[in-house]
């Protein structure tokens, strides 16, 4: 996939060195479905990333439900912005074996529009396994056709280091604007 992604389209990739050890998760803005091939190319290839998506989208085809848990994607089923038990017991796991999980915390495209507010669960996770979240920002896949540029912004992690005296939904707050505040600043600092 990395291949494919660097010879067809014009890809920048900045802030590598930020990368850190596993467990950890990454968490990018989202514009297009396809966002997954221009992030994972750039990281270690192991530990797998895994990511999710929905079971009534994305997993409505047999040989769907047979390929995408080979290359790391597993079915959640969301309510009201909460994940289902399988999905929440499959993050937790992941990160529990070292395992590393790409999340685009808007919860929708973006469209190349503004960054979404991102939700919640991000915090959970990291401050809950215990692991930092990576911040990426892609810019360029909204509109995409061959030899278009893309450009990947990886930014320091983000670790859940927040006061432990901080009532829990206030420290997921805290993560979560961390992750929102890197993602945006590089995004605005490639447009200048």
């Amino acid at each position: 996939m990395g291949w494919i992604v660097t010879h067809i389209f014009r890809v920048t990739v900045t802030g590598v060195e930020n990368i850190p050890k596993p467990p950890y998760i990454i968490a990018a803005n989202h514009q297009a479905w396809y966002d997954p091939a221009f992030i994972i190319p750039f990281f270690p290839e192991r530990p797998l990333i895994y990511t999710m998506a929905k079971r009534e989208t994305v997993f409505n085809r047999a040989w769907k439900r047979k390929l995408l848990p080979l290359i790391g994607v597993f079915p959640i089923s969301p309510n009201r912005g909460e994940l289902d038990e399988q999905g929440l017991r499959t993050v937790y796991e992941v990160l529990e074996r070292g395992g590393v999980l790409l999340m685009f915390p808007e919860g929708r495209y973006s469209r190349g529009r503004a960054l979404r507010p991102l939700k919640n669960g991000i915090g959970y996770f990291a401050l809950h396994a215990g692991v930092p979240i990576c911040p990426v920002a892609v810019r360029g896949t909204d509109t995409l056709w061959p030899f278009h540029r893309v450009e990947v912004t990886i930014g320091p992690p983000i670790k859940p280091d927040l006061p432990a005296w901080w009532e829990l939904s206030r420290r997921v707050a805290g993560m979560v604007e961390n992750v929102r505040t890197a993602i945006t600043s590089a995004l605005t600092r490639r447009r200048e």
